[in-house]
């Protein structure tokens, strides 16, 4: 949370990783739902010989499906990449703030 009327950042890095972590789940159950959608095929010979080309733009439209879930789940994964490395990062600042905060050599200069 940001503070409008102060110079602090304050992130529940706990919760952050969990939304990483929900991101994550989400990323691998979308993939598999593309593999399901992929292969579904409805193509002339399974059509009939009377509804061919619809069994060829359903096939088509069918494919569109499988490669718009893998997107999504690409994106999905992306976010959570980010937002295990903004948790990293604001962990690693954190430490070494408080690190240097008790750090023998500042604590003789106080």
């Amino acid at each position: 949370m940001v503070c409008e009327m102060c110079d602090e950042l304050d992130i529940d890095a706990e919760a952050v990783g969990a939304v990483a972590g929900a991101f994550g789940d989400s990323a691998q159950a979308i993939v598999s739902a593309a593999e399901i959608a992929s292969g579904l095929t409805f193509g002339p010979a399974v059509a009939g010989r009377n509804y061919g080309d619809l069994g060829v733009r359903i096939a088509a439209a069918g494919g569109l499906v499988g490669s718009s879930l893998r997107r999504w789940s690409e994106a999905s994964e992306d976010n959570a990449d980010r937002l295990h490395t903004i948790v990293d990062g604001y962990r690693f600042v954190d430490d070494e703030l408080s690190t240097s905060l008790h750090d023998p050599r500042i604590e003789s200069t106080r």
